[in-house]
């Protein structure tokens, strides 16, 4: 051969292998769809799991792990097939490879993995995974046979979902079912995106108010009114005993801005919508007393005081009045608020503590004081005007206001979200869902009730319809009812140890 000629076979060579290029695009294509469309087959397998009781953060572990391997193959078999014919190869051993390749990429997400295993139960796995498919891709290629190499990929696929077996083994058993009483719905059809959002619009769309279960929710597409766009919110009023709409009612207002619903402690419902307050019967007809000075932001547990949000900061109301107390305070978005103080996590004391990661501080008429410093901790809130909940690094902590340790409890998950509490302080409900996809899609949603003092278990909610996010919350003041839900499909639950 010429010496053009071997320079012309060498650049067909490398532009053979540079083929892998736009052959890895293809297969990251075909890797997003598919992994997309087997999120189809969710609903089925939680399904088929909660028949036979196996808990839905359990059945997504495992999906997620053969979801992911699935794609994972459909990525690497076109690239291992296309090296191997480059190499001339046989076809089935180029599987074999892929099969190899997928697993050693699922162990980067067992390694990375937050979900229900803990952090080193995960890192073993990966590392153990790992080492046993290249054991057994040493010995498939000394021994020449291909059954080794499968079955050592087998094997290091179980050794990665050993921590999700070991997370259900060790979990404590699922608090007993609440008591369906009745379901509602309010709405068909109409796009559900703006009526169940954050943990913290989930709170106040809904509300007890004596014989009454209120709700307010967003009835139609915007409409556009010069060039602001306009949307028609709804109250509804239910009789809490047959879940029948009693009294509707009707107000216009600018599109993303749901008005806001707050229980007080005299049986009344306080509707925050356009810049100012209105006092309600629980028929929604009005009381006459109103307030103009700004947004309900959060109530306290018991209902007495309700905070509005001013410029700086936050002043607190009587809630039963609408009245104006003398109680002002810094911070203008609490996670929580009490009948005289507020309570954050946004404000940082590295100074002091500089090794820390997550602080709670409590302001009150005394100034702002740090009460709890530690590694990890998310969005504390009042359980009573005393009681603080907090919760992180799988841990629940009931602390007083001045930072002393209650009561601790482990979390049988890594998130939860504060899904509301009764006025007597008796019961507070977590929420608890995963998600999944771009715009994400909700896979399950669960509530667990609580008793306040011992921070232990006593019933499970699961909602008949999902939400597009977090679904509404609220306790009856008494802890006896719990109802949530969305537009789609409201329900009143009777809670274990009422009458």
């Amino acid at each position: 051969m010429t010496r053009t000629g071997a320079f012309w076979a060498i650049v067909l060579k490398v532009l053979r292998w540079l083929c892998i290029i736009p052959l890895s695009y293809v297969a990251g294509i075909a890797f997003w769809l598919v992994t997309g469309y087997l999120m189809l087959f969710y609903p089925l397998l939680l399904s088929l799991a909660s028949q036979v009781r196996i808990p839905p953060q359990t059945t997504v572990s495992f999906a997620r792990i053969g979801f992911l391997l699935a794609g994972l193959c459909v990525f690497v078999s076109p690239l291992a097939v296309y090296a191997g014919f480059l190499t001339r190869k046989r076809v089935g051993l180029s599987f074999q490879w892929a099969f190899s390749g997928a697993l050693l990429l699922l162990a980067c997400f067992v390694w990375a993995s937050d979900g229900k295993a803990s952090k080193v139960a995960a890192h073993i796995a990966a590392i153990a995974g790992c080492l046993i498919v290249l054991v057994g891709v040493v010995f498939a290629f000394r021994l020449r046979r291909g059954t080794v190499q499968w079955g050592a990929g087998l094997l290091a696929l179980f050794v990665f979902t050993v921590p999700i077996w070991l997370a259900w083994a060790t979990a404590p058993a699922q608090p007993t079912a609440a008591r369906r009483l009745w379901s509602v719905v309010l709405q068909h059809g109409t796009w559900q995106a703006m009526n169940t959002g954050s943990e913290f619009a989930a709170r106040r769309q809904l509300v007890f108010a004596k014989d009454r279960i209120v709700a307010v929710f967003d009835t139609q597409y915007p409409t556009y009114e010069g060039k602001q766009p306009m949307s028609v919110y709804r109250l509804v009023s239910m009789n809490l005993s047959t879940g029948k709409i009693e009294n509707t009612r009707e107000l216009k207002g600018p599109w993303g801005a749901m008005p806001f619903l707050f229980a007080t402690s005299d049986g009344h419902v306080v509707l925050s919508a356009a810049g100012g307050l209105q006092l309600l019967n629980s028929d929604l007809s009005q009381t006459g007393q109103t307030f103009a000075g700004g947004d309900a932001y959060d109530v306290s547990p018991d209902g007495r005081m309700l905070a509005v949000q001013t410029v700086p900061g936050i002043r607190l109301l009587n809630s039963n009045t609408l009245s104006a107390t003398d109680i002002r305070f810094q911070d203008g978005t609490p996670t929580s608020v009490s009948a005289d103080a507020v309570i954050t996590d946004k404000i940082s004391w590295n100074g002091k503590y500089p090794k820390g990661e997550a602080f709670v501080t409590v302001e009150d008429q005394g100034g702002q004081r740090l009460i709890f410093h530690g590694e990890c901790g998310s969005r504390p809130s009042f359980l009573s005007n005393s009681r603080i909940l907090l919760m992180g690094c799988g841990d629940m902590r009931l602390l007083d206001t001045q930072g002393q340790l209650v009561t601790l409890h482990k979390l049988d998950c890594c998130y939860a979200g504060f899904a509301g509490v009764s006025q007597d302080g008796q019961r507070f409900a977590l929420h608890f869902s995963d998600e999944k996809g771009d715009p994400a899609r909700l896979l399950y949603e669960q509530f667990v009730i609580y008793e306040a003092n011992s921070l232990m278990p006593v019933a499970m909610v699961v909602p008949e319809t999902l939400g597009e996010r977090q679904s509404w919350s609220a306790f009856s003041p008494d802890g006896k009812y719990f109802v949530c839900g969305n537009p789609d499909g409201v329900s009143v639950y009777q809670l274990p140890g009422s009458p």
